[in-house]
């Protein structure tokens, strides 16, 4: 299914020594040019926020070329400059910004040549049709009638602290936004029965303040009203830092009367909670932005599973009672898709294919989607090609040496949230060697060093994609420096030349274990032990079994 999405042109910005007011611009986008002339001086921004380009993409992960040229226009001499780069698409970080520079210095001078600077911005969004399109589990009920509310409150509270001094870094996705209210209101559905209702005073209603950000019990409307509490009898200012200032900041026109005034001032009360405010030695102010997923353990405090439960409705879908609100692709018949979206970056690497060090390991920046934890019953579980460094093994030609081989392999393997790490195993084994005593002192950190330790588990070896060539299914388990203990199912593919390259990679929970592991057919079975929504931390209780496949 394609998506569609806006490439826009927020702001230009006229930096250094002035070479003349005659701009023109032209962005080229998958050869798409778009071209624009305006008069400007140096040190000013002309703001546009104009859709410069439309995109339909088949996938979350895509590269698209881009190039940027700036002309001073002239009756004798043109000044010039140009830049050429990548736009990475990730839809699932929507909406991304990019910035541009592009130099153009005087060319009808020797010396004293003049040279300006152009920052560009640019952003990629997408309309409120484009919101993930959830299923209710009633008839009658609607959980997408307030799309438009949401992508519209989104995009105005991100453009207004956008274009303010210390801009976010992060913008706010309006799909966060609907998982919150999902979570927090059920959409504006959910309506406990009346006896709790006569029984509970405490009890706050679902609708119309579908964000909870009225419930007089948090004070969140006071703040932005800049009131006295009631219930408190104290008055919390809403500040904002302009110009190195703290400035007070009210809204007394803030309230819950209708569903779109709870979205509106709930998406304002979530800025509020994404950032600080931070004095500084010579007595100014500057301003600080956290994460979205730090911003939502302030918008909750006390429920340690609330940022879990948002991001599983976020990520995967999944709601009250692993009912499926949307889908990762359209509809497939007796499959589901696992995405496993792995962007591996080759510029980290002095060479991709090297044949690493028994016992090292390289970071490799990469992006990853939490596999979905789902009742795979009959059908089989997809895993699609993704881009990793190179096993640099080699298939044994005596079959009996085939696990030999397999136990010194590259593996590239990593928990979930996190960069991926290539490791080198040695005789099934990795563990980290510190390189010096500084390292040593410090001690390990997985986000610096990788794995702590990595153990072969077991592996099996079989025909996955039918060209009559053994591929092989290894299980590592991986130590990472805490008391989590993981698994990681790794789907090695043998080419013509008898090399195995990594395919795939699908990561258990924390203290998940394998217990066998079966290919027939082109079909990969593993029996498991998993958790149940009772099970502690330490204890997977139930067994169960994982079928997956590749695409041929």
């Amino acid at each position: 299914m394609s998506k569609s999405i806006q490439l826009k042109l927020l702001k230009i910005k006229y930096n250094g020594n002035s070479i003349g007011d005659d701009i023109r611009f032209e962005i080229e986008v998958a050869r798409d040019l778009f071209t624009r002339e305006q008069k400007m001086k140096a040190g000013e921004t002309f703001e546009f926020n104009q859709e410069i380009n439309k995109l339909e993409l088949k996938d979350d992960i895509l590269d698209i070329p881009i190039r940027i040229k700036i002309i001073e226009k002239d009756i004798l001499f043109s000044d010039s400059g140009e830049v050429k780069g990548i736009i990475h698409i990730d839809i699932r970080k929507f909406p991304q910004t990019f910035n541009f520079e592009i130099k153009v210095q005087e060319k009808n001078k020797v010396v004293k040549k003049s040279t300006a600077f152009f920052t560009i911005t640019l952003l990629l969004d997408f309309p409120h049709s484009n919101l993930r399109q959830y299923k209710s589990p009633k008839s009658g009920q609607n959980y997408n009638q307030y799309d438009v509310a949401i992508y519209d409150a989104v995009k105005y509270w991100n453009n207004e602290f956008f274009n303010q001094t210390n801009p976010i870094t992060t913008f706010l996705d309006p799909n966060l936004v609907k998982a919150i209210i999902y979570v927090e209101s059920k959409m504006g559905y959910y309506v406990p029965s009346s006896n709790y209702i006569k029984k509970n005073p405490n009890y706050y209603r679902s609708n119309p303040d579908l964000m909870q950000v009225g419930d007089p019990r948090n004070g969140s409307l006071f703040v932005l009203k800049n009131i006295e509490n009631p219930k408190t009898g104290k008055k919390n200012t809403e500040f904002e830092i302009i110009n190195g200032k703290e400035v007070t900041i009210e809204y007394p026109e803030a309230n819950i009367d209708t569903p779109e005034q709870s979205i509106y001032w709930g998406v304002r009360w979530l800025f509020r909670k994404a950032r600080e405010n931070i004095k500084q030695a010579d007595g100014s102010w500057t301003r600080k932005w956290l994460d979205w997923k730090e911003t939502l353990r302030r918008y909750n405090v006390g429920d340690p599973g609330y940022v879990d439960k948002v991001y599983k409705v976020y990520e995967q879908g999944v709601g009250e009672r692993k009912f499926k609100l949307w889908q990762l692709v359209g509809v497939m018949v007796l499959m589901l898709l696992l995405t496993g979206s792995f962007f591996v970056d080759y510029d980290k690497l002095d060479d991709p294919f090297i044949n690493f060090h028994d016992g090292s390991a390289i970071a490799l920046d990469a992006n990853y989607r939490m596999a979905e934890r789902i009742d795979l019953k009959d059908s089989a579980l997809i895993l699609n090609r993704s881009l990793y460094s190179m096993a640099n093994c080699k298939f044994a030609k005596d079959s009996w040496l085939w696990e030999d081989v397999l136990k010194n392999c590259t593996y590239t393997v990593g928990p979930n949230s996190s960069d991926l790490w290539s490791i080198k195993l040695a005789n099934g084994n990795y563990n980290w060697n510190p390189k010096d005593k500084e390292t040593q002192i410090i001690g390990h950190v997985y986000e610096n060093n990788g794995p702590y330790y990595i153990e072969y588990q077991k592996g099996k070896i079989g025909d996955l994609n039918n060209d009559s060539r053994d591929d092989a299914v290894v299980v590592l388990r991986l130590n990472n420096g805490g008391n989590a203990m993981i698994s990681n199912i790794v789907v090695l593919i043998q080419n013509k030349d008898g090399e195995m390259e990594q395919y795939a990679s699908y990561i258990m929970q924390d203290r998940e274990d394998i217990e066998n592991l079966y290919i027939n057919r082109g079909i990969i079975s593993v029996n498991v032990f998993i958790k149940s929504e009772d099970d502690p931390q330490c204890c997977a209780s139930v067994y169960d079994t994982y079928r997956f496949k590749i695409i041929n």
